[in-house]
């Protein structure tokens, strides 16, 4: 939206925030974090493959020698194969939640992104007035002590005169202040200290000329885009999907195992006809016996969606409030702009 607003300096301060502000750098990290934690859990749907290889060598007892060799020498190698049978949607529904998770991290990314954009631009056209309204309190200042020069025979205006200047120069302190408060809060926003901009941020220049056309949406288009609400959405999403990863546990898991390799008494007899080692398995692990367990599990489960649920209406209806206050100040603004605009002009002719 900023480009609207025909400003290089703006737009390049919401550059740098973009790119350099340390808390969108920790909401980033979080959403690579989810990302590769969906990776792993997409993974865990596929076989796992493990190649693994020993050699031992070791010297036996007279007990247990049985006339046997003294030193026995133990070497093998192989691959081994593994992977659950997903049957009842365990690990499908562990990846939906992981993959509702990396979606609301991005809408909380994106998010943070919207409200930061918002602050630096906020902050700097509150800079840019605060420094229109210094230069007037200055050129005020200058005025009134000509006022005083001019009524300097006459005591009561005389006196008047100096109060009214007095107030005037009592208020530039504190607007000084708050200048160079925005201007430190614009360089911390860039992820930079707060005096690093001073230099480019001290001398005057005016309000931005233009203003973006913005359109005004119904509140449900509104709501639509807005990434607080996708990431409310997407977290009821992963908690749904979180009830059936605990469901799943009240049925058995199938795992699938294999193993290729071979053993043999000496290095150079792997992987002779003699040495190969073949094996494939087939697991089955039920906790049928900790029933009261799973179904508290699943409770629990159900209890964190029904939360979700109530968490993702109210972000919804905060959300749907908050829209239609902005919407319909909005407009009256408009209205304001329009009427301070002929106050101004009609002021600037007086």
């Amino acid at each position: 939206f900023w480009q609207g607003f025909d400003d290089p300096l703006l737009s390049e301060l919401l550059n740098l925030t973009l790119a350099d502000n340390l808390d969108l750098q920790v909401a980033l990290a979080r959403y690579e974090r989810s990302a590769a934690v969906l990776y792993g859990a997409r993974r865990e749907q596929w076989p796992s493959l493990t190649a693994s290889a020993a050699g031992a060598e070791q010297h036996l007892s007279a007990v247990e020698q049985l006339g046997g060799p003294e030193r026995v020498e133990r070497y093998q190698a192989g691959l081994n194969a593994s992977w659950e049978l997903d049957l009842f949607g365990r690990l499908r529904r562990a990846s939906e939640s992981q993959a509702a998770e990396l979606q609301a991290t991005g809408a909380d990314l994106a998010a943070l992104q919207v409200v930061l954009a918002g602050q630096v631009a906020n902050t700097y056209f509150n800079m840019r007035g605060l420094q229109q309204r210094l230069q007037v309190a200055n050129q005020n200042v200058t005025l009134q002590e000509e006022t005083l020069a001019i009524v300097t025979a006459r005591e009561f205006d005389k006196v008047r005169a100096r109060a009214q200047r007095a107030r005037t120069r009592a208020a530039l302190p504190e607007l000084e202040a708050a200048l160079r408060a925005d201007m430190h809060r614009l360089a911390v926003l860039t992820g930079q200290p707060p005096a690093a901009l001073l230099e480019r941020l001290v001398p005057l220049k005016p309000l931005p000329g233009s203003v973006p056309v913005i359109p005004v949406d119904s509140p449900g288009d509104v709501l639509r885009r807005r990434p607080d609400i996708i990431a409310a959405e997407r977290r009821l999403a992963a908690a749904t999907a979180r009830i059936g990863i605990a469901t799943a546990d009240l049925y058995p898991r199938f795992t699938l195992s294999g193993l290729l390799g071979s053993v043999a008494a000496e290095p150079g007899d792997l992987f002779q006809g003699a040495s190969e080692s073949r094996q494939v398995a087939l697991g089955v692990d039920w906790t049928f016996l900790d029933y009261g367990k799973v179904r508290a599990r699943i409770d629990a489960r159900d209890a964190e969606g029904q939360a979700a649920l109530a968490s993702y209406q109210q972000a919804v209806l905060a959300a749907l409030e908050e829209t239609e206050n902005r919407l319909v100040r909005y407009q009256q603004l408009q209205t304001r702009v329009s009427r301070l605009a002929s106050a101004s002009e009609d002021a600037r002719q007086a």
